[in-house]
């Protein structure tokens, strides 16, 4: 069959930077722009996906939408622990086709239990023993990041790092009417999956948002990551650029990827439409193609299967703000504190020592296990 081709709307450039900012804007003039030069974003597809049914992915229009969104919704599978397998540091996973090709080799060598067709072994330790916060404004004008931890062992745990998108109008108001839309609509249910759970956690948080911004002519954007821990378990869901890591046996690994135009423009690269060396260096690739805040976002991402946890497992959420600012290596050394409240400290105190002209707003939760 024939390759598709990707058509993607013109966008302007983004003003990101090594210290971290999510700013995008667009020409004035597009629909729901902004007299003050704020536009209104405008996603390059109209698509509107859904969550998917217990099982598979869902859209309205599955038969026509691949060719003209950018990413749906995709679903991610994370190797579950293995009891008997050797300690296997995790590998840090990078942006970029081929560097996730090469991780997904060495991942795929973790042997996941549950494809084996063995249950996997779960410790009465595997549970949260602690978690610790670290949100600051850095160097910009207002705090547009927003955060919630809520719940409790054995029930669940939820948290969730939400990230207003610059150059938008209302999007600290965005980012933190989704942090407690996500606190009030937390009602864990032991009786549907882990993952459905938070699927319709956020699925509502969405719904209350747009609903707050129905009445606003120049509408805000956020970007989210989202975690749900319950029974030494743990399924996260993604939108637009923030991350989520899981440190395991001293390594670090992201479970999620970016929804921002630097795949779009490698997916082209591929296809022959423009050269690997113009992808690379285009300034749009910093640009989001999903976001909350304007319907149902453009892309979602999750894991299927729920990651099986082991005692000395951390989670880590960011916002860009701390992943800009700390490289992979330095987010591990931090990690390597005896406490989650000693881990965010040691975040705060390095981002602070680079004093980063533009620093970003830096917001980051630490949950340890067991």
């Amino acid at each position: 069959s024939n390759m598709v081709k990707f058509d993607y709307l013109p966008l302007s450039a983004s003003d990101r930077n090594a210290e971290g900012s999510d700013q995008i804007q667009y020409p004035p003039g597009q629909p729901g722009a902004d007299p003050g030069n704020d536009a209104q974003a405008q996603l390059p597809s109209d698509s509107q996906p859904v969550l998917p049914n217990e099982g598979g992915v869902s859209s309205e229009n599955s038969g026509t939408q691949t060719e003209d969104a950018l990413i749906l919704q995709e679903t991610v599978s994370v190797p579950q622990p293995e009891s008997d397998a050797p300690v296997v540091p995790l590998p840090a996973l990078f942006g970029g086709v081929l560097a996730a090709l090469l991780a997904g080799m060495v991942i795929g060598k973790l042997v996941s239990s549950r494809k084996a067709g063995r249950k996997p072994a779960q410790s009465s330790n595997a549970a949260v023993c602690s978690y610790g916060i670290l949100h600051e404004q850095g160097r910009r004008d207002s705090q547009q990041d927003a955060f919630c931890v809520t719940g409790q062992e054995p029930s669940g745990i939820l948290a969730a790092v939400a990230d207003g998108m610059g150059g938008l109008v209302n999007s600290g108001e965005v980012s933190q009417l989704l942090a407690d839309a996500l606190t009030d609509g937390f009602a864990p249910d032991p009786q549907i999956s882990l993952v459905r759970q938070l699927q319709l956690t956020v699925q509502q948080a969405i719904e209350k948002v747009d609903a707050a911004l129905q009445s606003c002519p120049s509408r805000g954007g956020s970007t989210l990551v989202a975690c749900l821990v319950q029974n030494g378990e743990l399924a996260w869901l993604s939108i637009g650029d923030s991350r989520i890591y899981l440190w395991r046996n001293g390594g670090l690994i992201q479970l999620n990827r970016e929804h921002n135009f630097s795949r779009d423009l490698t997916l082209l690269a591929l296809q022959g439409d423009l050269t690997l060396e113009e992808a690379g260096t285009d300034p749009r690739r910093e640009n989001l193609t999903s976001y909350i805040g304007r319907g149902f976002p453009g892309a979602i991402e999750w894991n299927e299967e729920p990651v099986s946890l082991l005692p000395g497992d951390q989670i880590l959420l960011v916002s860009d703000g701390v992943y800009r600012a700390l490289s992979q290596n330095e987010l591990e050394n931090c990690l390597y504190k005896s406490s989650a409240q000693e881990t965010v400290q040691s975040m705060r105190t390095l981002i602070q020592k680079k004093d980063f002209p533009n620093q970003d707003n830096y917001t980051g939760v630490v949950i340890k296990i067991g």
